[in-house]
């Protein structure tokens, strides 16, 4: 049973320094909503989230946000893949990284870590199984934060070694771009994950939507075109603001919304 109140837990030893890197300097600025859905991710009863958004939308800064200041009843385990720094891109990067992590969060597993030559990727799963039942013990969840799928340069892919069976008290929240396509095998969990899209900037100063708009565009069937509504919201407000090539500026107040309209319009127009 999670307890709200328990303490959050960011990452532990060495590796907080490296999301250090990936942190905004000012903090998360203008993303409650997104670190409110964060939070109510991990004390739901999903275990997995997947974060889309296209190229420097904001994904990782608010990912490394949020594994710094993980909210109350929560401890966060997590790997930022990246070609900017050297030795963070590939499985065995991901593996040394969340077991280094685990070692320090299980120090009586820290010596068996150390001896492990082969068999780490077992290895590694296992002891996330192993932290997800002490933290419950504890009162808090386990997360699992894994940002930069698509900047994965090794074999196996790093999305194919994801927990496909996790426990009960562990979360993985994921991210990558939304215009890249990852080799999912079909029976793993993040295949069925409902995608949560994220916009580079979600309050624009001055800007004044119309209440309402609705919009004409050709979807995939040759010749058909059909009549699409979508819910605008004021900058102050607004989750999720879009620049679609056809339609303009689209804003959302949620993502449902959004990925619902963008399906109907045709899809996601993700080219920079």
């Amino acid at each position: 049973m999670i307890i709200g109140g328990a303490a959050p837990m960011p990452p532990v030893g060495l590796y907080r320094l490296q999301v250090e890197h990936f942190a905004p300097v000012k903090g998360l600025l203008d993303r409650d909503g997104e670190k409110e859905m964060l939070a109510g991710f991990c004390h739901g009863k999903q275990a997995y989230m997947w974060v889309h958004g296209r190229r420097r939308a904001g994904k990782t800064a608010l990912l490394a946000g949020f594994a710094l200041e993980p909210p109350s009843g929560v401890r966060v385990v997590c790997f930022f893949v990246t070609n900017q720094l050297r030795n963070q891109n590939t499985h065995t990067d991901y593996t040394n990284a969340v077991l280094d992590q685990l070692a320090v969060l299980m120090p009586d597993q820290a010596e068996v870590i150390n001896a492990a030559n082969i068999y780490r990727d077992g290895l590694r799963d296992h002891l996330l199984t192993l932290a997800a039942e002490r933290e419950s013990v504890e009162g808090r969840r386990l997360v699992l934060v894994v940002d930069g799928l698509d900047e994965d340069v090794g074999s196996p892919p790093i999305v194919t070694l994801l927990p496909r069976r996790p426990h009960p008290n562990l979360r993985v929240i994921t991210a990558s771009r939304s215009d890249l396509s990852l080799p999912i095998p079909a029976e793993h969990p993040i295949a069925t994950a409902q995608p949560y899209l994220i916009a580079a900037f979600t309050r624009s100063t001055g800007y004044d939507p119309p209440s309402t708009r609705t919009s004409t565009s050709s979807r995939s069937s040759p010749g058909r075109e059909e009549e699409h509504s979508a819910s605008w919201g004021s900058p102050q407000d607004c989750l999720i603001r879009w620049e679609h090539p056809r339609l303009g500026t689209l804003s959302f107040n949620d993502q449902q919304t959004a990925v619902e309209f963008f399906k109907a319009a045709g899809g996601f127009d993700e080219r920079p």
